[in-house]
């Protein structure tokens, strides 16, 4: 992941240790194809801003090479929302390079864009958003109570960091995992003593079903798959209802 993980995950939990709690949005996050630390490789000084070889003609990069710390990308994207939402942020910005600037074609260049802005809008980030509606419009975000103490064992700041949520009345909880990690879930913080288990995928929409478990003190669970960009969502609900409206 492009992004600085542990400033990122630090800022949320000052934010959140302050009071009286305020809500807040990560306005301005990981933008979906622009190059990462993109200010060391432009001079913003010049009307070219990059060396010819790097664009085309229409003023699109070519040489992708030249950005050497590459591009935030969808996976950028999902890690950046979903870490928010279950960190209690009352809504998220999805932003993309060319979008943000409007860039067609022979524009003057200000940060080189991989594409038009047209084009742009049917990046995977963007599509991607669609699903995050749909699982936020089922569990949602104003019931939402960050605890990470429902994850057993150590939790690292970086890429690897899981964020866990659960709703006011236990009735169910998402933990974002977001490199498919196995995690161990402490249950006691659940209600119901009998759950429908399964796993969201933020890059389909589509739903994998676990099983109807009955509770014990700590469960494990192992996603799918496993790695950078094999991000999942553990869902834990007393409701078999809400995984069918996601099928």
């Amino acid at each position: 992941m492009g992004a600085d993980s542990a400033q990122s995950i630090n800022l949320r939990k000052t934010i959140i240790r302050k009071k009286p709690t305020k809500p807040f949005v990560d306005g301005e996050p990981a933008y979906e194809d622009i190059p990462v630390k993109f200010w060391e490789y432009i001079d913003f000084g010049s009307a070219q801003k990059v060396p010819d070889t790097v664009v085309d003609k229409s003023g699109l990069i070519k040489d992708r090479q030249y950005f050497r710390e590459g591009f935030f990308t969808d996976y950028d994207v999902r890690v950046h929302a979903y870490w928010n939402f279950l960190a209690g942020a009352a809504g998220y910005t999805y932003g993309n390079n060319a979008v943000w600037q409007m860039y067609k074609k022979g524009d003057p260049l200000i940060i080189p864009c991989l594409y038009d802005w047209r084009t742009s809008l049917d990046r995977p980030g963007a599509n991607q958003m669609i699903h995050l509606k749909k699982l936020f419009e089922i569990y949602r975000i104003s019931a939402l109570v960050p605890d990470q103490s429902m994850i057993a064992g150590d939790n690292p700041e970086n890429g690897e960091h899981i964020r866990a949520a659960r709703s006011r009345d236990g009735e169910w909880a998402l933990i974002y995992l977001a490199q498919g990690q196995k995690v161990s879930i402490v249950m006691e913080k659940l209600k119901s003593e009998r759950l429908t288990a399964y796993y969201y995928n933020p890059r389909s929409g589509a739903p994998v079903f676990i099983g109807n478990l009955k509770k014990k003190d700590i469960q494990q669970f192992h996603p799918p798959t496993q790695g950078v960009e094999n991000d999942w969502i553990l869902v834990l609900d007393s409701n078999i209802s809400n995984y069918k409206k996601l099928e």
